[in-house]
């Protein structure tokens, strides 16, 4: 990750994006910041309200998992071919969360082909414009949890 993308710190966006889209991608609209400010907000205040209650661990679980599998059988992460040095956010959120639904839906799974990462089609979600856009979000979230989960 470049100095400049550490600075304003890409990789807290990632994680919370990565749990707000997880819990609520059906629900977003188009504005990125408003959606995951408003996400922060709801998870604080239910911090605030459950005190010491209020359990991290499924999201450190449910995390890690995802990393995990990740790792296991993405051949480059999430980067697009080995030596990449950035992978797009677009790319990030499609695999981090696509992956996160199927483990939920599929918590032992086991993929059958992991060819689909160089399909057109997975170029096209990860790769075209309108990448905020409520459609396009769910469309490349749900194309690698359906690939993920498909039985072909």
């Amino acid at each position: 990750m470049s100095q400049s993308r550490e600075d304003r710190q890409e990789r807290e966006e990632l994680v919370l994006r990565f749990f707000a889209y997880s819990e609520r991608y059906q629900s977003f609209k188009h504005e990125v910041q408003k959606f995951l400010d408003a996400y922060l907000e709801d998870k604080n205040a239910e911090v605030e309200k459950q005190g010491d209650n209020f359990d991290l661990q499924p999201y450190r679980e449910a995390f890690i998992k995802m990393l995990d599998f990740v790792e296991k059988h993405y051949p480059y992460g999430f980067r697009k071919v080995k030596n990449a040095q950035s992978t797009p956010r677009v790319r990030f959120e499609a695999i981090a969360v696509g992956t996160n639904l199927a483990l939920q839906e599929e918590p032992d799974l086991i993929p059958k082909s992991m060819k689909w990462l160089d399909s057109s089609e997975f170029k096209y979600h990860t790769t075209t414009h309108a990448s905020n856009s409520s459609t396009r979000l769910r469309d490349r979230i749900e194309f690698v949890k359906k690939s993920l989960l498909s039985k072909k």
